[in-house]
């Protein structure tokens, strides 16, 4: 290709790839992203734990399920879309009452995370990552 077509081309290319990356932060940029440990212990006995630094199911027997509540509140973006996901060992054995929510802003929702510990677990403790993020709608 001769450098004199290149010229146009580059001139052109330029224009549209800042238009697709405004775009795109425009509408995905992401406000807050937060991951919080959370741990559960599968044994016999039934437990609890109120250590406040992360998200403790305590102890619950296999075949068995548990719960936690907590509270999302937006208080300073004007509108946000809320994310939850759950990596690590636990992700396939907790439900998210409400993923992927619209939060306006000053508004708060109550989530609820349920984990069915299935029949056949080991008994120990196993531990994962809840990860909340909010992203701009």
């Amino acid at each position: 290709m001769k450098r004199s077509n290149l010229i146009p081309l580059c001139i052109a290319v330029i224009p549209i790839t800042v238009l697709i990356v405004t775009i795109l932060y425009n509408y995905y940029v992401i406000l807050d992203y937060e991951e919080i440990p959370l741990q559960i212990k599968v044994a016999d006995n039934l437990g609890f734990d109120i250590d406040s630094t992360y998200l403790n199911f305590g102890t619950i027997p296999p075949g068995n399920i548990g719960s936690k509540s907590f509270v999302i509140s937006n208080l300073k973006h004007k509108n946000a879309i809320v994310s939850i996901k759950i990596k690590g060992d636990l992700k396939d054995w907790i439900y998210v009452s409400e993923n992927n929510f619209k939060l306006r802003e000053g508004e708060s929702k109550e989530i609820e995370l349920k984990i069915l510990v299935p029949k056949d677990t080991e008994k120990t403790t196993y531990q994962s990552r809840l990860i909340i993020m909010t992203t701009r709608f």
